[in-house]
């Protein structure tokens, strides 16, 4: 714990201490400390606290084998720490370094394959996907995997079709064309809670059943 002197400032009808340079990648405008002081051998002592990250890397592991999920790998190489868990159809990754501030954030990545997807199915999980009210929460994305040519269709029909030429799942229909599609949810001990990780699971296996050939 560094300790440095101080002044105390006016600040209007107040006085203030300023936030110590070391802490102001922690603090954002409106966050909420719980301070107390008191007297100690003729000193006084203020203390403020506040609650940086929500969990760890050991509570990570315990949801993803509630979830029913085996732990592959978990290691630390020069500072950073990887927990990687899957099952046959959901993986979680998460990752922490030391290197990374603010020291003590997590990421984590939930991420489900769904295979063999017709291409009109898939643009209809898509717009699913888009309309869930936690899409920012879990800042979920849906990507298309597979066959190239079918995934650059379906991204960015503008470069490779005429305007009201072609219906362009008629035309992929017409080849019998499929794609895989990548379900992923991403969250870190800053922003989310544990719950929210149980959360994510929920729906990315809500969001997998509602894809046809699921």
């Amino acid at each position: 714990m560094d300790e440095e002197e101080r002044a105390v400032q006016k600040a209007g009808r107040s006085l203030a201490f300023y936030i110590p340079r070391q802490a102001k990648k922690y603090v954002e405008p409106g966050d909420i400390f719980k301070v107390s002081t008191r007297i100690v051998n003729g000193e006084m002592e203020i203390v403020a606290k506040r609650k940086i990250f929500n969990f760890d890397l050991n509570e990570v592991k315990m949801v993803a084998e509630k979830h029913g999920l085996k732990v592959k790998y978990d290691d630390e190489v020069d500072g950073t720490r990887i927990v990687d868990a899957a099952d046959g159809k959901i993986s979680l990754k998460s990752i922490q370094s030391k290197l990374e501030e603010p020291y003590g954030l997590i990421h984590v990545v939930l991420n489900a394959r769904v295979r063999n997807l017709n291409p009109r199915d898939y643009e209809q999980s898509k717009k699913h996907v888009a309309d869930s009210s936690s899409m920012s929460k879990f800042n979920f994305s849906l990507l298309p995997e597979g066959d190239a040519n079918t995934v650059k269709l379906l991204e960015h029909p503008e470069y490779y079709l005429k305007k009201d030429e072609f219906d362009l799942f008629q035309r992929l229909e017409r080849t019998g064309k499929t794609i895989d599609a990548s379900i992923t949810a991403r969250l870190d001990n800053k922003r989310n809670k544990l719950d929210d990780i149980d959360e994510a699971f929920e729906l990315i296996e809500k969001l997998e059943h509602t894809f046809p050939h699921s």
